[in-house]
Parts: C-alpha cells; structure tokens; sequence
C-alpha cells in the first residue's frame, strides 16, 4: 500500500483528491460502507508482490511489472509512505495462482470506469471489459486464486478496503523485512574482506552492492522475459491470424482450378505433386475418428487440467485457439483433397485412348492444360493400398462437424477413388499420355 508524494503541486494535488474521492465513494455505495469521518491512514495505491522482488499494479495508464524500489521511488522522501503487508497462510503454489491471476491482465489498459459501469461495462466494439484499477486488479488476484479477501465485488474494492483488510490477525505487515536496510558504515573495517570465487578479494560492502547488482539485473531479466511471453503470444496468434488466411485463400484456388483447370500455372503445379506423391495419407485422414490428433500442442492451445483460460485476458481461450487450428486442418484437408482430384483429372484427360471418347468430354477443359504438368502428375501418383477400406461411406469423415462440408468431403473422395481406378484400368490397357498439340 503506497501514498505518492510527488514533487510538483498539481501531482500532489492528484493524490490528495485521489484519497478523498475513496473516502466519498466508501462511505455511499451500496455495502461495505465506511463513514467519512472515521480516522483512517490514506493510502492512493496498491501493487501486488510477485516473486524476484517485482510488484505488478495498475499504474494509472496500464498493467505494468516494475521491480519493487523502482515502483516505490526508493531513496527518496516516499520510501517512508508505503506499507507491504502478507498474508499468514502464504504458500508458494498460493502465491503462483496470485501472481498468475495478476499476470494476465499485463499491459491491459488502466480505466476507473467500472466503479461506476459495473464490472462487465462494455469497450469499444462491444467487447468485454479487460482493464484494471489497482485495487481491483489485487482483489481479482486473490478470488482467482480461492483466497477471495472481501464480499465486495472486484471493481468496488478500494485501496482504502485494503488497509482495513490487512489489519486482521491473518496478515502480518512486513514492510521492514521486505526491503533490507544498507549496510553501517564502517564494515569494510570491522569485517575485513571475504573471497568470491571469480571475483577475488571483497570488502563486505563491495560484497553486498555486488549482490545488489546482480539481484537487480535477475528482476530486470525477469520483466524482460514478462515483457517477451507477451510479445510472443502476440506474435503467434497474428501467425494463426496469417496462416488462417493463406489457407482460405488456398482452398480457393483449388476450387478455381477445378472449375478453370486451364488457369494452372508453375506456382501451384509443385503443390499438387506433393499431394499426389501423399495421397495414401491424405485419403487415410478420412477414418480418423477425431482431427484433434492432427493439431499440434503448442504455447497457445496447450489445456492445462482444471484451466482453460488463456494467459493474458482478451486473448482466446486455448480451446478456442485449438477449435480454430482443427478447422484450418480441416481447410488444409479439403484443399488438398481438391488438389488431388484436379491432378487426377488432369492425368485422366490427357490420356490418349480416353481423349477422344465421347463420354469423357467432361475431360475436356482438363486437356487444356499443359502436358508436361499432366506427365508430373502422373509420375507423382502413388498405390493408396486397399481402397475397399473406403467403401462404408458413413465411416469416412466423421469427425468433420457440417453435414454439408461431412457429404462434400466424401464426394470428392468418391471422385478420387474412382478417377484412379480409370487411370490404372487406362494403363493395363496400354493408354499414354497424349502427344503435345
């Protein structure tokens, strides 16, 4: 808990109605009332200690991570205007879901509104409300992790709440413990020196700054790595956002080139192998009983047992982010699926003892293409083994969800199985490919 002292008048001035505004607001709302004329300290703010000597607060613009003296303006007038208070049953896997409570809220915006809004008030484009106070955020920490400090909703707690809550016989104030006092003048004397390894001879206060420079380089270290998981998860899910997109815009040429197979070009010609030099695997994809297995695990969809949540608010849930992965698979699925029946189509029509059968006219926009691809493709086909495997068609694509997108699948299935089976009965009986026009 921490009174600012700023140096400048219209800061001060902040802070002061700051406290004043909690006195007014604690004595009119709806419970938990606290009469303005009971003497209490005032305090302006909060932050919540993480482990490695950082706190995380709401620090009037956003969710930040700071280390402790730094947030607190140690070795100034202030260092006397803050008290650090703990809880008695404090235990480290209590202090985690704390800490990581708190932590998913980082760099989200700072905004009071809600006092007043109510806790579920609505941002911009109408989606749910991720920012903090300081007082909220600490209250929210504590009920995440089932330590619930208060019958006050989260955005109704105050700092002022605070003071009163750490006053019972389940918290201790720890604020001279906390923060180590410097050493006496005068120790290097009284002392001597001591011996670190790889860094020879040390007096005591040498020793200790040196310590204290490597304790704040670890914090600074820390806030670097709170700073990169964020970034990171930024990152990957505009990935996902990319990758989305470079797959929707896949599965449409695959739907164009069976409708213009003559558009094919030397861009998508080398996909098209790959698929047909892959079709024994792409086909067994159609009995799986779920396409979850094809999804790999990753820091984004991982679901931990018992929390589903993702690491920072506003972000999709892990489910979500995998539901969203399963259904590019399933895209990625399809248009490959498509790929392979062009190719096929394309072998099909190029064959010379089919080409000028009149039942084989459908063919016709598939010779448009250019031979050459034609001839890749057919070098690229390989056995897909027992295709009776197939041939229960309620067993085939189950796990895909539409009916619609489910009955399309085994369509195109069906066209594939039965375009191979004319190109191999095509060449038991001597068929090549058609000569160049």
């Amino acid at each position: 808990m921490v009174r600012s002292r700023p140096a400048s008048l219209h800061k001060r001035a902040g802070v002061f109605f700051n406290i004043a505004g909690q006195r007014v607001l604690a004595a009119f709302r709806g419970q938990k009332q606290i009469p303005l004329l009971k003497s209490l300290p005032s305090y302006s703010h909060v932050m919540l200690g993480l482990d490695g000597g950082l706190v995380i607060h709401a620090d009037g613009k956003t969710v930040s991570i700071e280390i402790i003296s730094e947030a607190l303006r140690y070795a100034t007038n202030e260092v006397a205007r803050y008290k650090i208070y703990r809880r008695t049953d404090m235990t480290p896997e209590i202090g985690k879901r704390i800490s990581d409570a708190a932590t998913q809220y980082f760099k989200q915006e700072y905004s009071f509104l809600p006092y007043t809004a109510g806790s579920r008030c609505e941002q911009k484009g109408g989606s749910e409300d991720t920012t903090q106070f300081c007082s909220r955020l600490v209250a929210h920490a504590y009920r995440e992790a089932g330590k619930e400090l208060t019958c006050l909703p989260n955005h109704k707690v105050l700092p002022i709440d605070f003071h009163r809550i750490c006053q019972r016989d389940d918290w201790n104030e720890i604020s001279k413990a906390f923060l180590e006092e410097p050493l006496p003048q005068g120790i290097a004397e009284i002392g001597g020196t001591i011996t670190v390894p790889g860094h020879g001879e040390m007096t005591w206060s040498e020793w200790a700054e040196r310590s204290n420079d490597l304790i704040r380089e670890t914090a600074y270290l820390s806030i670097e790595s709170h700073e990169g998981a964020y970034a990171a998860t930024q990152n990957l899910l505009s990935i996902e956002g990319l990758l989305s997109r470079s797959c929707s815009a896949l599965f449409d040429t695959a739907k164009s080139l069976n409708l213009k197979p003559h558009t094919l070009d030397d861009a998508v010609a080398p996909r098209v192998i790959r698929v047909l030099q892959q079709l024994d695997g792409l086909l067994t994809i159609s009995r799986l009983s779920s396409i979850d297995c094809l999804v790999q695990d990753s820091q984004l969809n991982k679901i931990d047992v018992g929390s589903e949540t993702s690491m920072y608010v506003g972000l999709p849930s892990p489910r979500d982010i995998r539901k969203m992965q399963a259904a590019r698979k399933f895209l990625t699925i399809s248009t490959d699926m498509l790929l392979a029946r062009f190719g096929l189509l394309v072998i099909l029509a190029h064959l010379t003892e089919l080409a000028h059968l009149t039942e084989y006219e459908k063919l016709a926009n598939f010779r448009k293409t250019e031979r050459e691809h034609a001839r890749c493709f057919l070098d690229a086909v390989t056995p897909i083994g027992n295709a009776s495997i197939y041939k229960d068609r309620d067993k085939l694509f189950v796990w895909v969800e539409e009916e619609s997108d489910r009955e399309k699948s085994r369509d195109i299935l069906a066209d594939i199985l039965a375009t191979l089976k004319m190109i191999e009965l095509a060449r038991q009986s001597g068929a090549a490919l058609r000569p160049e026009v």
